[in-house]
């Protein structure tokens, strides 16, 4: 039988001071996003329109050759929209390709400039990294890392992000990974009424030194929530969600960034922009498919257990969802979608019913949702699928935590995956937290996840990692 194990495990923190301010906006730093070719990664920054000139210098870790990566040529005016008339300021986005074997181990810096001549002394930044190609597609193994609703992103953001980075950076094994992120990554995602310095983007991206190291180091995978597409909960407008996450999968995309053309205005019909936002990919022994759980017709009402009916049979990501399950043979399957198809607050119902009817036919392991600020670990007994909810990434917990934490995890909190194709372990559970952790942050008991064995199944371990309060 397949089994995942789960365990708490505390992490030691350390705050970072912010680094000094320059004269032209960094409104990101390097982050990372995987391409659709596991031999390249893509890295992204965000600067004001005042810099002209973008480049990277990599190479290997072990050796002293540098390779030239231009940014330039590869990069996109975003419009920001006015407000009453009144001019927003504009931003650019840099992109560019870094290609080599995967599981090779990179460094890297960025140099961003007035000039476009590629002049490391005349650049205004120059920021540095390191990351490692992802795993050939072949790979057996695999350590990857889950969170979800960020969105606050305030100091148990920072905290599980430090958390996390340190996790990364002592587990040697971890260092080909990515970050799965079930959505509300910011609050007011949809925000384009202010000065870009203003918008919520930045506090995931900028805000904190060691979520600006782990996004330049590791890739995320977003499933988009409904704070990363609306604006004090009115308003659905998912531009800079497209615009920071541009994954080459995204259907019907355009241009550089999805739905966005070159001179940075948002082009393609809201609808499909809206109902779009779904994808799938492969890392190694995985295949995630990355789900919108919300419909361009149906934004009425996004909060509680709200499932668009794009995941009903007869629409275009339903359709699609089950073309993707269908043709992929990686060992192990998941699903990462933003609202819980099954959680202490929703239960299975007709809107839900369809994917997980989908899930059982093709063989889905685990469906990873957040929206509910808790973790939870249950089994629909329907069809024996595993959920998790992982929702603790730094939004303030769930009101009913103050009341119940019978059902809720009711933690700040990121999931850690081990896949192990020998059925291998090193390390053994470990049921409870030191006395003052339980005390502060409620019981998380130990328990065992079954799904349904095939000859060709690995097995994957789960540790659900709790960080302390600063």
């Amino acid at each position: 039988m397949r089994r995942v194990a789960v365990a708490s495990l505390l992490v030691a923190v350390a705050f970072l001071p912010a680094p000094p301010a320059l004269a032209h906006d960094l409104f990101t730093r390097p982050y990372l996003v995987m391409t659709d070719n596991p031999s390249c990664m893509r890295i992204h920054v965000q600067t004001d329109t005042h810099l002209h000139g973008g480049w990277i210098r990599w190479g290997y870790t072990c050796g002293s050759e540098l390779y030239l990566a231009d940014m330039s040529e590869d990069h996109q005016n975003i419009k920001n929209e006015e407000d009453s008339g009144t001019q927003s300021e504009d931003f650019i986005r840099w992109s560019g390709t870094i290609c080599a074997q995967p599981g090779q181990s990179i460094r890297y810096k960025v140099y961003l400039s007035e000039e476009l001549d590629h002049d490391d002394d005349k650049a205004v930044y120059a920021i540095e990294n390191t990351f490692v190609m992802p795993l050939i597609p072949a790979a057996k193994h695999l350590t990857f890392f889950g969170y979800g609703d960020t969105r606050d992103c305030g100091s148990d953001f920072e905290n599980v992000t430090k958390a996390l980075l340190s996790d990364l950076e002592d587990d040697s094994s971890a260092t080909q990974t990515l970050v799965l992120h079930s959505g509300d990554v910011v609050y007011n995602g949809g925000q384009t009424h202010y000065w870009y310095s203003d918008n919520a983007w930045m506090d995931y991206f900028k805000q904190y030194s060691n979520a600006e190291d782990l996004l330049g180091k590791v890739p995320v995978a977003v499933a988009m929530g409904n704070h990363d597409f609306s604006w004090e909960d009115h308003g659905d407008y998912p531009k800079y969600y497209y615009t920071d996450f541009p994954y080459p999968e995204y259907d019907d995309s355009i241009g550089q960034v999805p739905y966005i053309d070159d001179d940075g205005d948002f082009q393609a019909p809201w609808d499909d922009a809206m109902s779009d936002a779904y994808h799938s990919f492969d890392y190694g022994p995985i295949h995630v498919s990355v789900l919108n759980a919300y419909h361009s017709s149906e934004l009425d009402d996004l909060g509680g257990c709200h499932m668009g009916s794009g995941l009903s049979p007869g629409h275009k990501q339903y359709d699609w969802l089950e073309r993707d399950l269908a043709g992929t043979n990686k060992p192990w399957k998941l699903v990462l979608i933003h609202v819980a198809p099954l959680s202490c607050d929703c239960q299975i119902d007709d809107r839900r019913r369809p994917l997980e009817a989908l899930a059982k036919e093709y063989g889905v392991d685990l469906i990873i949702a957040g929206h509910d600020h808790y973790y939870k670990q249950i089994t629909n007994v329907e069809n024996g699928i595993v959920h998790l909810v992982l929702g603790g990434g730094g939004a303030k917990l769930d009101p009913a935590c103050t009341t119940d934490t019978t059902c809720r995890g009711c933690f700040f909190h990121f999931a850690k995956f081990q896949v192990r194709d020998d059925a291998r372990f090193s390390g053994e559970p470990r049921p409870t937290m030191p006395a003052s952790a339980t005390q502060e942050r409620g019981p998380l008991t130990t328990s065992s996840i079954t799904a349904e064995t095939r000859s060709d199944a690995p097995e994957i371990y789960l540790r659900i990692v709790v960080p302390p309060s600063s």
